[in-house]
């Protein structure tokens, strides 16, 4: 019996992002301008400057990461199957199709096959989001009422 063994991968397994500071004339004083700029480090000591966006982005992508939940990174442009939009959406793909055909999520159509943009899903979401709040709001309120009126009654 032969057993194969895998040969270690020399691509760098940890980064390092950091901030640079520049310091203006005054660093006597101990005062230093805002970061300049941002700069990713592997392992291995090589260093690239990345603009201060994507630094940030970074940042929150690990914080995210670090906590074990759910991270999709996805082109603004890119369109997603019915079964990727579904899994975005955390619903089935049946009741996803749904809405598409009662027309509460754009979409276009190839072939048979749905197409979402990433766009419009997250739009979707943002809305359903926003109605679910607003229903809350709207609950709390009636309920409030509702124990002044008894308050008032007794």
């Amino acid at each position: 019996m032969t057993t194969k063994t895998r040969k270690k991968s020399k691509a760098p397994t940890s980064y390092h992002v950091s901030t640079q500071r520049q310091h203006s004339n005054s660093a006597k004083s101990g005062s230093s301008t805002a970061p300049r700029g941002w700069t990713l480090m592997t392992p291995s000591g090589d260093s690239q400057e990345i603009p201060e966006a994507l630094g940030a982005s970074l940042i929150h992508i690990l914080s995210v990461y670090a906590k074990e939940t759910f991270l999709m990174l996805i082109p603004v442009t890119e369109y997603l199957t019915s079964q990727q939009a579904a899994r975005v959406l955390g619903m089935s793909r049946q009741h996803l199709v749904r809405l598409l055909n009662q027309g509460k999520i754009a979409h276009i159509k190839v072939g048979t096959h749905h197409r979402l943009k990433i766009a419009d899903v997250v739009a979707y979401q943002t809305r359903v989001k926003n109605e679910r709040k607003a229903m809350l709001t709207e609950l709390t309120r009636i309920s409030q009422l509702e124990w002044e009126l008894e308050d008032q009654n007794s």
